[in-house]
């Protein structure tokens, strides 16, 4: 019978994206990393007849949840499929869009009112993701992986895609280490006041 551990584990597993070390899950568990070791091992034991669909992978950053080899084909052709993003079914009239929570309206779907405009003052959030390195790396390092992003972003059909999924690229001028510094900082201090305020602990 599986422990109380060796099912936080799997669903440790389950839930994250990329492998997860020995260290990592002890620490979430609440657990040393022997305990977490034994859970593993059992774990693999119960996933090794494929009962599950799954298997447990030991690959370098740690362990992860895989599909069991009956099922590679069947994963492959299903994640390979594209998904329809909500933005693309707001447009062709299956759901409905209330307003766009930035500042101002998306190029790629110029119908959809902000939510200032909907009514709704003052709240703005937006998605938005970048790229970072570690503490240290060389300017000029820095500098090509930051002019090669850059060329990617400037491609046609690299600003379609992102469009079609309702992601909007910053001006040129703005994509540029200063600029993420600079906005990533704005970002904390709009933030952090309001994590503060609603005793928003990670976990």
């Amino acid at each position: 019978m599986a422990t109380d551990l060796q099912r936080i584990v799997e669903a440790l597993l389950f839930l994250s994206p990329e492998p997860v070390s020995v260290a990592e899950l002890a620490v979430a568990c609440e657990a040393s990393e022997a305990e977490v070791d034994r859970a593993l091992d059992a774990l693999e034991g119960v996933l090794a007849d494929g009962g599950r669909g799954v298997v447990l992978r030991r690959v370098a950053g740690g362990h992860t949840l895989a599909a069991d080899p009956v099922a590679e084909d069947a994963a492959r052709r299903l994640l390979s499929k594209p998904r329809t993003p909500p933005l693309t079914q707001a447009q062709a009239g299956k759901i409905r869009a209330y307003a766009i929570s930035d500042t101002k309206r998306l190029a790629s779907a110029p119908d959809i009112p902000t939510a200032d405009e909907a009514g709704l003052a003052g709240f703005h959030i937006s998605l938005w993701s970048a790229l970072w390195v570690p503490k240290g790396t060389p300017k000029d390092v820095i500098a090509k992986l930051n002019a090669a992003v850059m060329d990617a972003l400037a491609d046609p059909s690299v600003r379609k895609r992102l469009a079609d999924v309702g992601l909007e690229i910053p001006p040129r001028e703005q994509q540029t280490p200063q600029a993420l510094g600079a906005y990533q900082k704005a970002e904390i201090e709009k933030w952090w006041p309001i994590i503060k305020a609603a005793n928003i602990k990670p976990e």
